[in-house]
């Protein structure tokens, strides 16, 4: 079964369609893995993000059917580097990487629709003018992140 990412019925009421096209889990034994392919990749800013996302769709997957997450697959096809982006993106590469931090689910949150539940809640409160937290506060952390300074890039449409 593949997922697609957007209604092909609805092209003509959108700027363009997303750019994480389409995924589809498999399980081997007691493992989901989750393979995602990304039609248009921007290399600095939409990539990582949309890396992140998938990431954590697989654990909330994982955690509810009851599977250990496994290995997340990203095919990317036109993947570039806008040139507006091209110092930035030196700049990150010559970076030297952290190690890799630890994904840590709330125990509480058992399904994709808590998830869901919890990230609503977290938008409304930034509505009403409560001063903002991180995104996934309340169900998801990273633990043992570290990061280098930002570096700024505007975003190509």
């Amino acid at each position: 079964m593949l997922v697609l990412a957007w209604n092909p019925g609805e092209l003509e009421q959108t700027s363009l369609p997303a750019c994480h096209a389409l995924f589809q889990f498999f399980v081997a034994e007691t493992k989901l893995s989750l393979m995602m392919y990304q039609r248009s990749c921007d290399l600095l800013l939409g990539v990582p993000f949309n890396m992140a996302q998938y990431a954590l769709l697989l654990h909330l997957i994982a955690r509810e059917v009851e599977l250990q997450a496994h290995e997340f697959i990203h095919v990317l096809a036109d993947a570039h580097v806008y040139n507006n982006h091209a110092d930035a993106a030196r700049e990150q590469v010559e970076r030297k990487p952290y190690p890799a931090p630890n994904l840590w689910l709330d125990p509480a949150v058992r399904s994709v629709d808590v998830a869901v539940e919890r990230y609503h809640e977290i938008v409304a409160r930034a509505k009403s003018g409560e001063p903002p937290g991180p995104l996934l506060d309340g169900f998801a952390k990273l633990q043992n992140y570290q990061y280098h300074p930002q570096i700024k890039a505007k975003m190509a449409v």
